[in-house]
């Protein structure tokens, strides 16, 4: 599930102590134990060097098709949102919210991911570049996460972003942090409404097409 490019390891060990499922283990370099990984992203997304991926997970075909979102979107004033959301909890409660047309945001776009502890600064950072006003960081309920502790990783990981996004001069109410059942379809339409009617008090997006800006 995960893979480790060994040109690049530095043997921080930072996957070796991120990782909730013990399925690395030490050598000349870490190792991943295809038994024991359960694919869940989360040494990816701490990772400094960048050196691991998920084989199961294309980040860039996800870039891309957020991007595509965006292309494709009609312009005007509705905000646009990407939900990033958990595939063993808010994923379920984003589509069973859609079966049931539950009210929605019409600019809402629901991405599935395997952990939200596997969200990166890269896709948020690069989801607001690419047009989104909004992301919305969705995963399980303290202690009913799959990966033990992927949630912990999220919420602290979209503080960060808040915090980066102040740092830059912009709101903070661009990204937000919510736990969800996957049988929570009104809570997640109710989440994205209001993060809908956050973004309407803000002006448009300034992040869009800024790289330098997100760089710094």
């Amino acid at each position: 599930r995960a893979s480790i490019d060994k040109d690049k390891c530095c043997y921080c060990l930072t996957c070796y102590r991120s990782c909730p499922h013990a399925a690395i283990r030490l050598e000349d370099t870490p190792v991943i134990s295809s038994l024991d990984c359960q694919g869940c992203g989360i040494c990816a997304s701490e990772c400094p060097q960048e050196a691991i991926s998920i084989i199961d997970v294309g980040w860039d075909e996800i870039k891309q098709s957020i991007s595509g979102m965006f292309t494709q979107a009609k312009a005007g004033p509705t905000p646009k949102i990407v939900a990033c959301c958990c595939q063993n909890s808010a994923y379920e409660a984003g589509m069973a919210a859609q079966e049931l047309d539950r009210e929605l945001p019409a600019g809402l776009e629901i991405v599935q991911v395997p952990c939200a502890g596997s969200i990166n600064l890269d896709l948020v950072l690069s989801s607001l570049q690419q047009g989104a006003d909004g992301v919305m960081i969705m995963g399980c309920h303290q202690e009913a996460c799959k990966s033990v502790k992927g949630n912990t990783f999220a919420y602290h990981r979209s503080e960060r972003l808040r915090a980066i996004l102040a740092e830059v001069g912009f709101s903070e109410s661009r990204v937000c942090f919510h736990t969800l059942a996957e049988n929570m379809d009104l809570e997640f339409a109710r989440y994205a409404r209001e993060m809908e009617e956050r973004l309407q008090d803000l002006t448009p997006n300034p992040l869009a097409g800024e790289a330098s800006v997100l760089a710094g």
